[in-house]
């Protein structure tokens, strides 16, 4: 039935609908609704059903006009003033805005400044905007609902009108993340008392930056003195600034680092701090850390990197308990530690040996993963860090090395009935399975195939390079075969057949008297013979006369010379006149 009208049974019905054409509908009216549902058989009712009452606003059901001029006028670094107008200045609308930022797909709805005052322009504005932001804002028109207090979103909406703006510069909404173990020691080339070291943080989110990042201001303080400086660190144009490398006046100092944001409105209001502990306080990083990858389980898949380490319980060095571990992960260098790109971390107990770290992918803009670990104690309500102790190579786990040592040779010093056998640790780029230990395999041999006797072995740990046969027969040869070991398995070998062992080892003490003696002698000889030269280029330098003994020159008038010219032979005696023969 119509509201305040008779009721009426559907004009044009059937068993899942009713319509009503043009001379049954009045527009603008309310329709109270009931279906009604009878069962009857052979004329006799079976079974009745009534739905509950609903109505509908025939009023809602036409699309109102869109909004007109719709614009959005930024009033600071986080409030816009949305501004339209409407046509139907004599119908009460009520409209719905929504925003979003540019590029994401997530409307957010806007609670609007609207009242059911019949006009044309309106304005509410919109805060808690993220400064320097794009932004999409988008706005539709409804009718009010009939009898109904408050705005309520029915019937249907008019088409959506858009405009894009953006939010003015501010100062970072934020600091830069920062772990307690966010540091790596390095050496100091040029001076050894300096302490060197590059501190490592995560670039600021793009909704905390609030404009261009431009630099960022160091500040280094010493706590003892409670004296500091700053340091104005540049950010370099579409490349993100999250290292620094300092060098510190002393390792015997504990220093507070700050780290706070500017953009061209200022400087962040929050700043980032890290504690760097003087050699005496700072603990020691966890020994033995492993990082390996299993490339038959990363097949198609993310790369996933196994680590492990050496059990931690209480520092060597401060004598505190561990509380807890740190994995440190960024895309670089491996040479210079440099991270390319923000540096993450997950924090583990103290007590955990193992991890299983996932990335993504191995590598990143042509950038290897670099992996590290810290540990932490506390110390007077301080958390103190040993800093990043970074891994120098990745191995690839499950595997048998695929490379015999390399320069597997017999030393020329060994002991009396025995050998000294020597050969070169591998290099990560040249053997990708870690060595767990090497098995040292020998016996009597007159060639390296063949065995005399039963082959004896030593397991040696990974960390040496030689190991000394002993007891061995006088006069013999040897077969020795030296294979790395890895958690898979052997590895292959190439033997090495010595030279005889000897009853007594060479007398190297006495060749070496020996050495020194002629040394010096030769020494000596080289002396005496430049002091001899020295006196003898002495004495000619004495036989050459001295300049005050030269005759010196004297200058003569062109008279003098001419008069002698003529005269000079008067005062000579004639000679005697010739005789008779």
């Amino acid at each position: 039935s119509r509201s305040y009208g008779e009721q009426q049974d559907c004009p044009n019905g059937s068993k899942t609908s009713c319509f009503w054409n043009k001379e049954k509908y009045y527009h603008g009216h309310q329709y109270v609704i009931v279906i009604e549902v009878r069962t009857i058989v052979e004329g006799k009712e079976l079974m009745f059903e009534q739905s509950p009452q609903f109505r509908v606003e025939t009023f809602l059901y036409v699309e109102p006009a869109p909004v007109d001029n719709f614009q959005a006028s930024v009033v600071n670094s986080s409030c816009v003033n949305l501004n339209w107008t409407h046509s139907a200045e004599n119908n009460q609308k009520f409209f719905v805005a929504q925003s979003r930022i540019l590029g994401r797909y997530k409307w957010n709805e806007i609670i609007l400044n609207q009242d059911r005052k019949l006009k044309k322009k309106f304005q509410s504005p919109v805060c808690g905007l993220i400064p320097f932001t794009d932004y999409e804002f988008r706005m539709s028109a409804l009718p009010y609902p009939i009898e109904t207090k408050e705005p309520v979103i029915q019937g249907y909406r008019s088409e959506w009108r858009m405009v894009a703006t953006k939010t003015f510069e501010d100062v970072p909404g934020a600091a830069p993340k920062i772990c307690s173990g966010c540091f790596h020691e390095k050496k100091c080339s040029n001076n050894e008392s300096l302490h060197c070291v590059q501190i490592y943080w995560q670039d600021l989110a793009e909704n905390e930056k609030h404009g261009i990042l431009n630099s960022y201001n160091i500040t280094i303080s010493k706590i003892e003195t409670g004296l500091s400086n700053s340091l104005l660190k540049p950010v370099i144009e579409s490349r993100p600034l999250t290292s620094v490398n300092l060098k510190l006046p002393s390792t015997n100092q504990d220093f507070e680092i700050s780290i706070c944001p500017s953009t061209s409105k200022g400087f962040s209001r929050s700043y980032s701090s890290l504690f760097l502990p003087s050699a005496k306080r700072k603990p020691n990083a966890p020994s033995s850390f492993l990082v390996e990858t299993d490339n038959k389980a990363n097949e198609g898949k993310d790369v996933v990197f196994f680590l492990s380490w050496a059990p931690l319980n209480v520092d060597d060095k401060t004598r505190l308990k561990y509380t807890n571990i740190t994995i440190v992960w960024c895309y670089g260098n491996r040479d210079d530690a440099e991270c390319k790109g923000d540096i993450q971390w997950v924090q583990l107990p103290a007590d955990q040996v193992t991890y299983e770290l996932n990335t993504g992918a191995d590598e990143h803009e042509n950038s290897a993963v670099l992996i590290g670990i810290t540990a932490e104690v506390s110390s007077h309500g301080r958390t103190v860090s040993s800093g990043i102790n970074w891994s120098t190579c990745t191995y690839v786990r499950n595997q048998p090395p695929q490379n015999p040592p390399k320069n597997v040779h017999e030393s020329h010093k060994h002991p009396a009935n025995g050998l000294t056998i020597l050969w070169e640790k591998f290099e990560c780029s040249l053997e990708k399975s870690f060595i767990t230990q090497y098995v040292v395999r020998y016996c009597v041999s007159y060639d390296d195939q063949i065995c005399m006797e039963k082959e004896k072995s030593q397991t040696i740990s990974n960390t040496a390079s030689g190991v000394t046969l002993e007891d061995l027969k006088e006069d013999a040869r040897y077969k020795v075969t030296v294979i790395a070991v890895s958690s898979a398995g052997l590895g292959p070998s190439q033997p090495i057949l010595t030279k005889a062992v000897k009853s007594s080892p060479p007398d190297y003490a006495a060749k070496e008297t020996v050495a020194i003696t002629v040394a010096i002698s030769v020494c000596l000889l080289a002396l005496i013979t430049l002091v001899i030269l020295g006196r003898y280029l002495y004495s000619r330098r004495s036989n050459v006369p001295k300049v005050d003994d030269l005759i010196q020159p004297y200058a003569q008038s062109p008279a003098d010379i001419s008069n002698k010219m003529q005269h000079g032979f008067q005062n000579r005696p004639l000679p005697n006149p010739p005789t008779e023969q």
